[in-house]
């Protein structure tokens, strides 16, 4: 039986749980992190640093430098470390690293979600946490002329002391008077449920009827996944939810996160929906996307029986690779 409240199992070897320490824009208390690793190499040969279910980028995060240091000053032998995560495309020229499959929250992986199909021809996007591109990501659909056809959930509580201003300080210096609006009008909810709270995670809701009531009125979602930085690859529920669900979408993701995904034999919909967004990065991907939307709002088309072919294709992708 899974475990739908579970976000992560922790592996049956011993690490260093890197989580606690990692955000997707820094590590936070390295010196502690250094006395953990210390301890563990006096006991382990192979000292394994685990992300548990997240990818962030060890570059972006300069996870590698602070791992170098740490190793440096304890006379630690490069070889000796090992990096488990999620990032598919992760490497690095120091240390040994072991790309994993996203596990996360079971239930968006969950082969009894029924598929519907939706009532209306609208757009959806569900974001939780802050960050530079999802803070431009909303306040794109706030400000453009076709938001009507969408319907928007937002959880992030900018004023809340739970939210890390870092994440998305580069928005608030680029978009001051964008970042001020939002700081007084999120969090905000098109869809509700009685199992929402203010300030949880999107992912944190595992209610299937949040989520029948939020897809049954759209046909595509915005996908804000959580690495967006070039050279990496991290899928994680965030794109299984739609299609498991049985919806097309388009994502806020590192470049050739789509095409990526269909070297996974997932269909991507290239055909029906503009893709060359893909390349891009950043606020630029954004812009290009929201283009991208714009024609498929014009002319949309929902290939039904592809959309079904594709839910099955991607529960026995998570059966072979996401379990």
């Amino acid at each position: 039986m899974v475990d739908h409240n579970n976000y992560f199992s922790p592996p049956d070897y011993p690490y260093v749980n890197l989580r606690p320490f990692i955000t997707p824009n820094r590590v936070y208390l390295p010196e502690i992190l250094a006395l953990q690793i210390y301890k563990f190499a006096q006991v382990h040969d192979k000292i394994v640093l685990h992300m548990g279910p997240e990818g962030y980028d060890i570059q972006q995060i300069k996870l590698e430098y602070i791992l170098k240091n740490i190793c440096d000053e304890a006379n630690i032998q490069y070889d000796r470390i090992e990096i488990h995560t999620r990032d598919l495309l992760c490497k690095t020229g120091i240390f040994k690293v072991v790309n994993l499959y996203n596990t996360i929250c079971p239930f968006f992986y969950n082969n009894s979600i029924k598929y519907n199909s939706p009532k209306n021809k609208k757009y959806g996007i569900f974001l939780g946490r802050g960050s530079n591109e999802r803070m431009y990501l909303f306040n794109k659909h706030l400000e453009w002329q076709y938001n009507s056809k969408g319907i928007a959930n937002y959880n992030c509580n900018i004023i809340d002391e739970n939210e890390t201003e870092a994440d998305f300080l580069q928005f608030a210096l680029d978009f001051p008077k964008e970042y001020n609006k939002l700081k007084h009008i999120l969090p905000m909810q098109d869809v509700n449920d009685d199992k929402f709270k203010i300030g949880e995670s999107m992912v944190e809701i595992n209610d299937e009827n949040f989520w029948y009531s939020a897809y049954e009125d759209i046909c595509i979602e915005i996908v804000a996944e959580t690495n967006v930085h070039e050279g990496t690859f991290f899928p994680t529920e965030k794109i299984i939810r739609p299609i498991n669900f049985g919806r097309l979408f388009i994502t806020v993701a590192s470049p050739n996160f789509e095409k990526n995904l269909k070297k996974l034999g997932i269909d991507i919909f290239d055909d029906i929906i503009d893709k060359s967004y893909d390349s891009l990065s950043g606020y630029m991907r954004i812009d290009a996307m929201f283009e991208s939307l714009k024609k498929f709002i014009d002319d949309p088309v929902f290939p039904e029986e592809r959309i079904i072919n594709n839910i099955k294709c991607v529960r026995k992708i998570n059966e072979r690779l996401f379990r």
